[in-house]
């Protein structure tokens, strides 16, 4: 029994022993540590009571406990919170902790629902460091006082220092105070970075604030016309310019205070201070404000604005004025300013005035906003008749408006186109008759103090104002004479003029009272013919050959017409025929009588003609080395021509003469078209060279055209030489003659040189070829004795061919005779005084070739030719 009891009793104290030793265990811990904690106010805080234990389920009922005694309730919407995160952890949150809150709180449990728990800690919540009212921006208005706002609020209190750019404030205008830094007459030099050190040492707490500051200068406007002129309906822009810190925005009022930021048709620039009108009115004239303002300020200007109204003419009227009298013309308008008046008469650039004509007078003045001119023109002409032009000008434009001065007139009938007028073989004709008139006349027509009514058969009238025709009809059957004089009367209000024409009949002319036969060839006759004694009162247009063969009947008469005035020439005749010819005039009433008959014999055939040259561009070729040749085809004299024969050589001035240079040259052109034509070629530049063309048939030569031309000048060539008034330069060498010479020159030059090194040097060409052939060197005297002997050489003088070959004036030297047969004349040419400047006499030795042979040389020159 006592075993047992014992026993028992054992295990209970065994039990009692582990409860006691787990009761010991459990405890509480509160995080974060420490008994005693601070913690800044308004910045959240939570602190979590733990409960620790092997078995941390058995932990129960845990809570927090407030300063003043009362469990803190699980409400959500209260400052303080907890929150149940597990059956051993309980936090107590401060959302928003203020100082006031500070205190004790108590964490109690029960653990294994026997044992209660519980842990204290002291909770200060004090005010961290916090700026109050202080910007990082801050500005000071220059020149004043000003402050630099920065308010510390922390508990405990917090130790402040002031510093700028990283030093300490000067104390000559910096004023630390309680919420900031008052600074006395602002510099532009207080610009700049500024900080604020705030420090608590009882809670270590430290923090530095930095404000940026900026030195503000109120706007000043430097910029802004006191007045400004535009047109009416120009885009206007007036400009306002400001300086100041921070840069100013710009507002503008118009003329009615009202900010035209915001009102159509305007446009204000606020950052560039322009002001655009878009369209200019008349009403936006006036005083317009321009403001400047910043942070530091604001400051205004004005300025005026004044529209310019382009001017406008309301008034310049169309008047009639009768000669003699007076005209008034009066001018209106309007324009802002008001503008400036004158007239002007079409034609005429300067305007009326007293010194431009006595007879004008001119009056202005200024009335109900309008000038008015009125100008005054005494004693009116009829040559003031016309448009004016009145012009007003102001500083916006310049305009004019067109009216027209009608001078009324009496009749005038100078205009009237004839007062002689002829008619023939009852031809109808009219009688014109022109009256100027304002207003316009009225026509009628007289006859032997009759007026001339409508419906006589032998009139009919067009017109009876101003312009007026009278077709006049001599009709044979009436028997009824209408010639003689007619009169033209025109009527107006101002009065009465008349003019008389003169109708008369006009006649066939009479026959010619001359005819003389200039020249025949074997086919043409030309003729001269004389104007009839009578023209039958009209002019002589033509004048009518009838020609036939003698012994032909009369039916196979040919007629031709030539213009008066022209060559009357007939071609195509045959030689050795007798031809019977009669002449006529004729004129607007037909042909006339005819002359005499005249019987003409036409010589036998013969060569042909000579040519003549045609040449457009004159005696000057284009080109240095080519000049084309054309001439006419001349009559053949009942002969076809079968070519012709062109000779040409180079000439050079002697003189009054002109001498053969060289050999001449000879061509047939047999095949020609129209006119016939031939270029010569491979001529030397700048020289004269003389052409003789003579046309050929189965008879014979025709006499010679000649010419004489000269090339242009070649490329390298040198100027031509001017002096003495002769054209050219007898002594121009052809390019051939020039190259020869300079190789010559260099052949010269290159054997010199080879000489001077053959002797000097014992080197070159000749050197090279001496010892070869001779096997030695030359040296010494022997080698000055060869090159002397090399240097020798003979040459004869050979009289050169002057070409003095002449040919007496007379001469009838054929072409085909070259110039390479020796003459014992020298051949010269008759110089024309064309070639010199100089007055020449000519030869009177000389005489006409055609009166010697038909086949000799004949000169055949253009107009503008040098020769």
């Amino acid at each position: 029994m006592c075993g047992r009891r014992t026993i028992s009793r054992f295990l209970g104290l065994l039990t009692t022993g582990l409860g006691i030793c787990i009761a010991f265990a459990a405890e509480l811990k509160v995080k974060p540590g420490g008994a005693e904690q601070s913690q800044p106010a308004a910045k959240g805080f939570v602190l979590t009571c733990l409960g620790e234990a092997p078995d941390t389920s058995l932990f129960s009922d845990m809570k927090w406990i407030a300063p003043n005694k009362e469990t803190i309730e699980l409400r959500p919407s209260s400052p303080v919170e907890v929150l149940q995160q597990e059956d051993n952890q309980l936090a107590l949150i401060f959302k928003n902790p203020t100082t006031e809150e500070s205190g004790v709180y108590e964490c109690t449990a029960l653990y294994s629902k026997t044992d209660k728990l519980n842990i204290s800690v002291a909770l200060t919540f004090y005010q961290d460091i916090t700026w109050v009212d202080c910007p990082s921006k801050q500005a000071l208005v220059i020149n004043t006082t000003g402050n630099i706002r920065c308010k510390v609020s922390a508990n405990p209190s917090a130790t402040v220092t002031w510093s700028k750019d990283n030093k300490p404030l000067p104390e000559d205008h910096y004023v630390i105070v309680e919420n900031g830094v008052t600074v006395t007459r602002t510099r532009e030099e207080d610009a700049g970075n500024y900080a604020m050190r705030a420090m608590v040492i009882q809670t270590g707490r430290f923090q530095n604030k930095l404000i940026t500051v900026e030195v503000h200068v109120p706007p000043v406007i430097t910029q802004l016309e006191s007045h400004v002129e535009f047109k009416e309906g120009e885009e206007a822009t007036l400009t306002c310019h400001a300086t100041g810190s921070p840069q100013p925005e710009y507002t503008w009022f118009d003329p009615k205070h009202q900010d035209l930021s915001n009102i159509h048709g305007y446009f204000v620039g606020k950052d560039t201070g322009t002001l655009t009108i878009r369209s200019v009115k008349k009403e936006d004239a006036g005083r317009y404000g321009c403001t400047a303002k910043n942070d530091a300020g604001e400051t205004s200007k004005f300025l005026e604005l004044t529209v310019i109204v382009k001017p406008e003419i309301k008034q310049f009227d169309n008047i009639s004025v009768a000669q003699g009298k007076t005209a008034t013309l009066e001018c209106q308008a309007t324009g802002e300013p008001l503008p400036s008046l004158s007239v002007r008469k079409d034609g005429h650039d300067t305007a009326f005035s007293k010194e431009t004509d006595d007879r004008v007078s001119l009056k202005t003045k200024e009335e109900d906003g309008k000038s008015i001119l009125t100008m005054t023109i005494q004693s009116i002409m009829r040559s003031d008749d016309g448009l004016y032009y009145c012009s007003a000008e102001n500083k916006g434009d310049k305009v004019e408006r067109v009216g027209h001065l009608t001078v009324e007139f009496s009749p005038i009938m100078s205009k009237t186109p004839v007062t002689l007028v002829k008619t023939w073989n009852n031809n109808p004709i009219n009688l014109t008759c022109i009256a100027e008139a304002i207003p316009n006349a009225t026509l009628t027509w007289w006859f032997k103090g009759q007026e001339i009514k409508e419906g006589d058969p032998s009139y009919k009238q067009y017109g009876t104002s101003s312009h007026s025709l009278l077709l006049v009809k001599p009709i044979k059957e009436l028997g009824r004479d209408v010639y003689g004089q007619y009169r033209c009367e025109a009527t107006n209000k101002h009065g009465k003029k008349e003019i008389n024409i003169e109708l008369k009949e006009a006649r066939k002319p009479s026959p010619v009272s001359k005819v003389i036969l200039l020249k025949k060839t074997a086919t043409t006759a030309t003729f001269a013919l004389h104007n009839p004694d009578d023209d039958g009162g009209l002019p002589i247009h033509t004048f009518v050959v009838e020609y036939r063969e003698t012994k032909e009947p009369e039916e196979s008469k040919v007629e031709k017409e030539w213009n008066e005035g022209s060559s009357y020439i007939l071609e195509n005749l045959k030689p050795r025929v007798q031809y019977t010819f009669r002449f006529a005039a004729r004129n607007d009433a037909g042909i006339g009588e005819w002359s005499q008959k005249m019987d003409v014999t036409m010589p036998a055939e013969s060569s042909p003609e000579s040519p003549k040259f045609l040449i457009p561009g004159g005696n000057v070729s284009r080109y240095p080395d080519k000049f084309e040749i054309r001439w006419t085809l001349p009559l053949d004299n009942g002969r076809k021509i079968d070519y012709f024969q062109l000779r040409y050589f180079q000439v050079t001035k002697d003189g009054n003469d002109w001498t053969i240079i060289g050999k001449a040259k000879m061509e047939e052109i047999r095949n020609w078209n129209r006119a016939p034509r031939f270029e010569l070629k491979s001529l030397n530049p700048n020289s004269y060279y003389k052409v003789e063309v003579r046309a050929h048939n189965e008879i014979g030569f025709s006499q010679d055209a000649t010419i004489v031309f000269r090339t242009a000048a070649g490329r390298d060539l040198g100027k031509e030489g001017v002096g003495d008034g002769s054209i050219g330069s007898a002594s121009s060498l052809p390019m051939a003659a020039m190259v020869a010479i300079i190789v010559i020159l260099l052949i010269i030059v290159l054997v010199t040189i080879d000489i001077t090194c053959y002797l000097r040097y014992q080197w070159g060409l000749l050197y090279f070829f001496r010892s070869t052939l001779c096997g030695k060197s030359a040296t010494g005297d022997k080698a000055k004795e060869a090159a002397a002997e090399d240097g020798k050489g003979g040459c004869k003088d050979v009289p050169a061919n002057n070409g003095d070959v002449k040919v007496e004036p007379n001469s009838t030297t054929p072409m085909d005779k070259g110039a390479n047969d020796k003459e014992e004349k020298s051949r010269t040419e008759v110089d024309n005084p064309a070639f010199d400047a100089k007055d020449t006499k000519t030869d009177t030795n000389s005489m006409d070739v055609k009166n010697i042979s038909p086949k000799g040389s004949k000169s055949s020159i253009a107009k503008d030719s040098l020769v």
